[in-house]
C-alpha cells in the first residue's frame, strides 16, 4: 500500500499479507519528512479496513519502540518480543 500526498508524492507505505484469515502488516512507515503526521496511523487503519472488507477480523504486525504507541493507540497490544540481531 502506498499513502500519496494531494500532490501525488508518497508519504508513506505499508506492506500487507491477507492469508488464512489474518492480516499481517510489515514495514508501516512515512518519509522522514512527513513523519509524525498520523501517516503511520492512517497506513494501519487503511490496512485494517481492507481486511475487515475481505471478512478478516485478526491482524498481526512487528513494532519498533518508536511506533509502538501508534499501535497501541489502535488497539493492537503487545503479545511477545524478540532481539533483532545483525551480522
Amino acid at each position: 500500500m502506498a499513502g500519496r500526498l494531494d500532490d501525488g508524492q508518497i508519504a508513506g507505505t505499508a506492506v500487507t499479507w491477507l492469508s488464512h484469515d489474518l492480516l499481517t502488516l510489515y514495514f508501516i512507515g512515512s518519509q522522514p519528512e512527513h513523519r509524525r503526521r498520523g501517516i503511520g496511523t492512517a497506513m494501519t487503519r487503511a490496512a485494517l479496513d481492507l481486511a475487515r472488507e475481505r471478512g478478516i477480523r485478526t491482524a498481526a504486525l512487528t513494532a519498533t519502540a518508536a511506533g509502538e504507541s501508534v499501535y497501541r493507540g489502535i488497539g493492537f497490544r503487545a503479545v511477545d518480543t524478540f532481539d533483532l540481531m545483525s551480522f
